[in-house]
């Protein structure tokens, strides 16, 4: 009778423990299915065939030849679900131009020098990178590109920054640092957004006003005097 309660009682325990590991097991993938999903289920692509964006490239200290660019474009070529075809030209500080063709996947994090993320990320959104792992967006802010004011997203690690266009996930300004050099790329030009007219603050507008309207009685009481 010992026995069998003694069977009974290590039969219990083995069938709680059991259903202890299922819960914490379940839990646990849920969790990471959670992750998981916070970091890639996020893959929308922005661009389109035809944009184009052109950079102006600032490099200080010893630079090494390959990284020698004066100026820079890359233009969307094609888009195919998660692949975005692409053709990057550079145009070196001696004259001499290169042009290159890749291929950017943004679900596999093949993304060249991060040209080209997933589109709509905000602060907190993650996304894989091959050569850097996953970036985590730290930032989100309005700063002012090819004459337009835009919503960027902002990510860095300890050599680089940098800032996207949140509505198309398009490069828009790098920050590298290197031992012996850096390198500062930021968007000039792009048919993505035109850039907006020039609007005059009001109180300026109503002061400018008023001093014509002034400078035009002042010229027709001369001109009654006059006569």
């Amino acid at each position: 009778v010992i026995k069998t309660e003694s069977n009974i009682f290590c039969n219990r325990v083995y069938m709680k423990t059991k259903h202890s590991f299922f819960i914490v097991f379940l839990v646990t993938a849920l969790m990471a299915s959670c992750i998981f999903s916070n970091v890639f289920a996020q893959i929308i692509v922005g661009v389109k065939e035809g944009d184009l964006i052109q950079y102006d490239v600032e490099v200080t200290g010893d630079v090494p030849e390959q990284h020698d660019v004066a100026n820079a474009s890359i233009e969307v070529i094609n888009v195919r679900d998660k692949l975005v075809d692409i053709k990057f030209t550079s145009v070196f500080l001696d004259g001499t131009q290169k042009i290159d063709y890749s291929t950017l996947n943004l679900q596999t994090g093949n993304l060249g020098e991060t040209f080209i993320i997933p589109a709509n990320l905000t602060k907190g959104d993650s996304f894989s990178e091959e050569l850097y792992g996953n970036i985590t967006i730290s930032k989100v802010e309005e700063r002012s590109y090819a004459g337009v004011k835009r919503t960027t997203v902002t990510a860095s690690n300890p050599q680089n920054v940098w800032y996207w266009d949140q509505e198309t996930g398009f490069l828009v300004e790098a920050k590298s640092t290197y031992a012996n050099f850096s390198i500062t790329t930021t968007a000039k030009e792009t048919n993505i957004w035109q850039p907006q007219p020039y609007e005059m603050n009001p109180i300026v507008s109503i002061v400018l006003v008023t001093v014509i309207i002034a400078a035009l009685l002042i010229i027709v009481v001369f001109r009654v005097l006059k006569k």
